[in-house]
């Protein structure tokens, strides 16, 4: 499906504002987008994006997901608006702050019991690390003894924990602005895969080697965002752990083929696989979660 086609369905979502949610019967996602205090340019692509997740979440999994655009990027505002969404409302995915005005956001909606929030660098997060498995086990490499080195680490903060939690033997980060790109190319030779976040390696440093971010982050977003939800659903308004999001990078890389770094987003055993990842990983460790939460099953 084409994203204009994602953007029309998405603003079928559009059935009165999220304060009417309360009369649906089945569970509420909101997609929060944040306006910037930078360009008319970004503001609208981070608009595009909301009514593209909505529009993916609405028709991949049985919920129904309402845009949610705010016009304040304080993540004290952001927040408290938050936690002021219906009860319905199971889940917001959020858009348009950055790592750690998301992260702040996240632990006051938690405190407040209110919904959990998942921001879009987690997702990203999460098929990175999936991305990673993947191209290792093309080479034969086992996880623990992989050395990996990754540059722009601050772009994607939980990258690295996810990394260790998916059984990274060893991983390097390197700064472009201290050390020369040949320096990079020798530490790149005793090592197994360059994650380049920060897109500062030249294509002849780690040919066949190396991963980047996609250039619209709903390319990678899309591949777990669905499945997570689903997993989410049986259990109470519980934080984004990188438990969670290691369960989200092992299921995508199962259902991954093996002569590839990540399946297709039509890949029919993508949201069930991860949907049960995270299931069992909420029963078997059960965060813990805010004293007014609630339980909103999502099919």
């Amino acid at each position: 499906m084409s994203k204009t086609t994602k953007s029309a369905a998405a603003e079928h979502t559009r059935f009165g504002g999220i304060e009417n949610v309360t009369a649906v019967g089945i569970a509420t996602v909101g997609v929060a987008a944040v306006r910037t205090p930078s360009t008319r340019a970004r503001d609208r692509a981070v608009w595009a994006a909301m009514e593209n997740y909505a529009a993916l979440i609405t028709e991949a999994i049985p919920t129904r997901a309402v845009p949610l655009p705010l016009t304040q990027n304080d993540p004290a505002a952001v927040a408290a608006r938050l936690t002021q969404l219906p009860s319905r409302v199971a889940a917001v995915f959020l858009i348009g702050l950055d790592p750690s005005a998301t992260a702040q956001v996240q632990r006051a909606v938690h405190t407040r019991g209110g919904p959990t929030v998942i921001g879009e660098l987690d997702v990203v997060t999460a098929t990175l690390g999936a991305a990673a498995m993947s191209a290792l086990r093309g080479r034969n490499i086992a996880p623990r003894r992989a050395r990996l080195v990754v540059t722009g680490a601050g772009t994607v903060p939980r990258l690295g924990p996810l990394l260790i939690a998916l059984g990274a033997g060893s991983m390097t980060t390197w700064r472009s602005y201290d050390t020369p790109d040949q320096r990079l190319r020798d530490v790149m030779a005793r090592s197994d895969l360059l994650l380049d976040l920060a897109d500062a390696a030249p294509d002849s440093v780690a040919p066949g080697r190396r991963l980047r971010l996609p250039g619209d982050l709903y390319d990678y977003g899309a591949l777990v965002l669905p499945g997570l939800l689903r997993g989410l659903g049986r259990h109470r308004r519980v934080p984004l752990t990188v438990e969670v999001l290691a369960a989200c990078a092992r299921a995508l890389a199962l259902v991954t083929a093996a002569d590839a770094i990540l399946p297709g987003l039509d890949e029919r055993l993508l949201i069930p696989a991860i949907g049960r990842h995270v299931d069992r990983v909420l029963c078997e460790n059960p965060p813990s979660v805010a004293r007014s939460a609630r339980v909103f099953p999502i099919p």
